[in-house]
């Protein structure tokens, strides 16, 4: 049981640098438009977590392994509702991830009111001998109460499978959810969010907060 808390905590280290980062709204970008994104998770986070089996807890601290990460993207409109992405992210604990996703909006155009998209991420992580694979399907649906301002959400599912450097593999899946705020003028976004990733096994959520600034070519 000590090998699923492990696991467990582990997972929220490696999956909050990168799946858990939304930095987007439901809308897509204009066919052959490029965007540029550079920021940092973990401003601020949360970082206590407990496990439970049974009558046994198991209080620990992730701020030994968890202390942030800072992250690129670069995304492209493929089509008129189609984005096609690269992440790529490195933490102070000698961690390192790459995330690629592809995005299709499905609800609203443009410059609709609302906006909703469905999405695709598959992603690579390491750190402290442990790697992992990773797969995300992510919902994106946003509001644009104006062209300068708009709020969005995305729940999203997990799974991560881990592969130990000496030997062994295991797997978990997570819940997750994002709320953000993104300001935007001319090509130039801004985006503040708060996210949380759920996990059956932890009595307490997991949670952090994101920034991150974008350009548009």
């Amino acid at each position: 049981m000590k090998n699923l808390f492990l696991l467990i905590l582990l997972g929220f280290s490696l999956s909050s640098c990168m799946t858990n980062l939304s930095m987007q709204t439901g809308r897509t970008l204009e066919q052959g438009e490029v965007q540029v994104t550079a920021g940092s998770t973990n401003i601020g986070a949360y970082k206590n977590e407990s496990t439970k089996s049974n009558q046994t807890q198991t209080e620990t601290n992730l701020s030994s392994l968890d202390p942030g990460t800072t992250f690129g993207r670069l995304k492209v409109g493929v089509g008129n509702n189609t984005d096609v992405g690269l992440t790529l992210g490195f933490s102070s604990v000698l961690s390192g991830s790459i995330e690629g996703e592809v995005k299709h909006q499905f609800i609203g155009n443009k410059n609709d009111l609302f906006a909703v998209s469905a999405g695709l991420k598959i992603g690579l992580a390491g750190a402290l001998g442990l790697g992992s694979i990773n797969y995300t399907i992510p919902i994106y649906a946003s509001i644009h109460p104006t062209e300068y301002v708009s709020f969005y959400t995305s729940p999203r599912f997990k799974s991560v499978s881990f592969t130990e450097i000496l030997g062994g593999t295991s797997s978990t899946n997570f819940f997750g959810l994002v709320n953000g705020l993104n300001l935007s003028y001319s090509s130039i976004d801004l985006y503040f969010e708060h996210s949380l990733l759920f996990h059956k096994e932890a009595m307490n959520d997991r949670g952090q907060l994101n920034a991150g600034i974008a350009f548009r070519f």
